[in-house]
């Protein structure tokens, strides 16, 4: 009986752990966003990070963005 029932306790577990998952990620990406802002608009001669550095910053916050969108909208 275990077995058979295995998928569907897994489904049940994934169900009710998603909500703190999402929230999670969510305060990362804000977190990032917000740090990637305030570092681009930092000022001096020694810059803490290259321009090439924010750009894959940049397109890994929107790449994460636009994937949690198309998780949350599919499910």
């Amino acid at each position: 009986m275990k077995a058979i029932t295995r998928s569907l306790y897994e489904r049940v577990t994934e169900l009710r752990e998603r909500p703190t998952a999402v929230a999670a990620l969510n305060s990362m990406m804000n977190h990032s966003e917000f740090f990637l802002y305030f570092m681009r608009n930092f000022t001096g001669e020694d810059l803490p990070f290259t321009q090439v550095e924010f750009d894959v910053l940049d397109k890994m916050i929107n790449d994460t963005r636009v994937s949690d969108i198309h998780i949350l909208v599919t499910v």
